[in-house]
C-alpha cells in the first residue's frame, strides 16, 4: 500500500466557491507554487498563490482580490501563467490571465475576456499557448470553447464545438497534448463521454451508467481518461445503530473510478470501459469528487463524504469527511493501493498537483488541496505520497 499523509496545512479567509491549480513543474526551486481562486466572504474572486517550502509547508505569496463572481475556476496554462473562468455578477462567462514570479511574490493580472451568459462551467487546458472552457449554457445544452494566448496573457479569436449530447446536470472537461474529453451527467441522469480535437473533430464517445456527479482526468498521452461519478440513486449501506441491523438509504450516493481507454488507439475510435474499481460501505459515500492522474497506471480521487452513518443525516448538517484517495490499474482490475484521511469537518473541495514524477517505477509525489472548513473558512493541505 502507498502511504497518503498531510505535511503541512495553512488557513485563509471565508470561502463559498472554490478551485486550485498548481503553477510550477519539477524545476528545482526551493518552493512550489500553487494557486487558489475563491468566491470570497464579500462575494468577490480572491486570487491567492501559494509557496509550498521543501518540508511541505505552504504559506501565502501573493493575492488580489477582483470583482463580484457566483462560480469559479482555475487551470494553468504553462508554467508560471494561469486563468480564472468564473461567472461574474451579469451571468456572464469571464477568463482572466496572470502570471506569477517564480518565487511567487509578484502576481500580475495580464488579458481578460468576457463572454456569454452561463449557468456554470469547467476549465481544462492541452498546452501551454491555449485554454479550454466546457460551458453549461441556460437552456443546460453544452458548447466548449477554446481560445489560444499569446505571450503577453492576451485572449484571441474563440473557437467553438456544441456538444450534442442533450441538456446535462453535472459536467467535467479535461486536455492533454491538443486532445480533449468532456463528461457529463445528462438530465436523465445518463453519463456520457465524448473525445474531441480542436473545433471541428469529435471523436470517440461513450455512455456510461447513472450518475449524479462526474469528475475527469486524462493520461499524458492521452491514451485514455479515467472518471470518478457518483451513483444517481441513492446510496443503501448495512447499517448497524443501535443494535438494530438493516439497511439506510441516504440522501448521496457512492462513488466509482473507471478507466476508458479508446478502441483502436485512436481519437476517433469509441471509448471502452476498461475497468472499473467501486468502493463499499462508508468509504465509497461521497458528495462531492475531484480527479488527478499521476501517470497512464494511477489516479488520485480527492472524495468528500462521511465516515459514519450518523454523519450523513441530515445531510447538510452532517460533519462530511475529506479523503484523498490512490488507485493503480493492476492488469484488467483497478484496486485502491492508498488512503489518506484530512481531519475536522470540510465542504468545498479542490485538488492540484505540486510535483509529477511521470511513469515511473515509484509514485513519490506530492498534491496540494483546498477546501472550506466547518467554519467556513479556507483550509490549504499538502499531502506526500510515497510507496
Amino acid at each position: 500500500m502507498m502511504k497518503v499523509s498531510p505535511s503541512g496545512q495553512a488557513n485563509g479567509d471565508p470561502v463559498n466557491r472554490l478551485a486550485a491549480c498548481g503553477v510550477t513543474r519539477d524545476n528545482g526551486l526551493p518552493s512550489k507554487l500553487a494557486v487558489t481562486a475563491s468566491r470570497n466572504g464579500d462575494g468577490n474572486l480572491a486570487v491567492v498563490v501559494w509557496a509550498v517550502s521543501n518540508g511541505g509547508t505552504p504559506s501565502v505569496a501573493a493575492s488580489r482580490i477582483e470583482g463580484s463572481v457566483s462560480e469559479v475556476g482555475v487551470h494553468d496554462v504553462g508554467e508560471f501563467r494561469f486563468v480564472v473562468a468564473m461567472r461574474d455578477n451579469e451571468g456572464r462567462l469571464r477568463l482572466i490571465a496572470y502570471t506569477v514570479s517564480e518565487n511567487g511574490k509578484t502576481l500580475t493580472r495580464r488579458g481578460t475576456m468576457v463572454g456569454e451568459p452561463v449557468r456554470d462551467f469547467a476549465i481544462t487546458s492541452s498546452s501551454d499557448t491555449s485554454v479550454t472552457v466546457a460551458r453549461r449554457q441556460n437552456d443546460r445544452r453544452v458548447v466548449v470553447s477554446t481560445w489560444k494566448l499569446d505571450a503577453n496573457g492576451m485572449f484571441g479569436t474563440e473557437s467553438s464545438v456544441p456538444l450534442g449530447d442533450g441538456k446535462v446536470t453535472a459536467l467535467d472537461v479535461t486536455g492533454a497534448n491538443q486532445e480533449f474529453c468532456f463528461t457529463a451527467a445528462t438530465d436523465t441522469g445518463t453519463h456520457r463521454l465524448r473525445a474531441f480535437k480542436g473545433p471541428d473533430t469529435l471523436g470517440g464517445a461513450a455512455t456510461g451508467s447513472k450518475v449524479r456527479s462526474v469528475a475527469i482526468g486524462v493520461t499524458s498521452a492521452p491514451e485514455g481518461y479515467w472518471t470518478a461519478c457518483i451513483e444517481k440513486d441513492n446510496a443503501s449501506v448495512r447499517t448497524g445503530l443501535n443494535g438494530i441491523t438493516g439497511r439506510l438509504i441516504l440522501d448521496t450516493g457512492m462513488f466509482d473510478v473507471t478507466l476508458w481507454e479508446f478502441e483502436s488507439g485512436t481519437l476517433m475510435s469509441p471509448l471502452v470501459r476498461i475497468a472499473t474499481c467501486r468502493l463499499e460501505g462508508m468509504a465509497g459515500i461521497a458528495w462531492e469528487l475531484r480527479v488527478l492522474i499521476s501517470n497512464e497506471n494511477l489516479c488520485y480521487v480527492l472524495a468528500r463524504g462521511a465516515d459514519t452513518y450518523e454523519a450523513v443525516l441530515p445531510r447538510n448538517q452532517g460533519k462530511p469527511k475529506m479523503r484523498l484517495f490512490a488507485f493503480e490499474r493492476q492488469g484488467d482490475k483497478i484496486v485502491r493501493v492508498g488512503q489518506g484521511n484530512a481531519t475536522g469537518r470540510h465542504s468545498l473541495i479542490a485538488l492540484a498537483p505540486l510535483q509529477f514524477t511521470g511513469p515511473s517505477t515509484t509514485h513519490s509525489m506530492r498534491l496540494f488541496t483546498a477546501a472550506r472548513d466547518g467554519n467556513g473558512k479556507l483550509k490549504v493541505t499538502v499531502w506526500d505520497v510515497t510507496d
